[in-house]
């Protein structure tokens, strides 16, 4: 196309890093709003993964909570008995419904970048 060469693994990173980086700024500025209000919980759901963690700044913390979607992750927050935990509707090759309370941030950060990166790449990559 008589163009530069291209690299798309280095888009990709790069697109992806993008997303992670906006992401973790949409989420501290939530948090830090939410801390700032003394709120215990802040609940979104236009970034669409799926998430329960703890926040912190230096005035205190906040707990983040994002439901999801329903077309992607087949995700949803509920609240039962005093708990709120996270939702996901089985999908073939599991057997069961499973849920995600709060656990440690560091673990449920890790599943959650793991998580945004396999969206990510599913939006440049087309199955055949």
């Amino acid at each position: 196309f008589k163009q530069g060469k291209i690299s798309l693994s280095k888009r990709i990173k790069n697109s992806v890093k993008s997303a992670l980086t906006f992401i973790s700024n949409f989420e501290q500025t939530i948090a830090e709003i939410a801390i700032e209000n003394q709120y215990d919980y802040v609940v979104c759901g236009h970034i669409h993964q799926p998430v329960i963690k703890t926040l912190v700044n230096h005035k205190g913390s906040t707990i983040y909570m994002n439901s999801g979607d329903w077309i992607e992750n087949l995700s949803a927050l509920e609240y039962q008995e005093g708990e709120w935990r996270l939702f996901t509707y089985p999908t073939p090759g599991k057997n069961k419904p499973q849920t995600q309370s709060q656990a440690s941030p560091h673990a449920q950060h890790d599943a959650y970048n793991e998580d945004l990166i396999e969206s990510i790449m599913h939006e440049f990559v087309v199955p055949k």
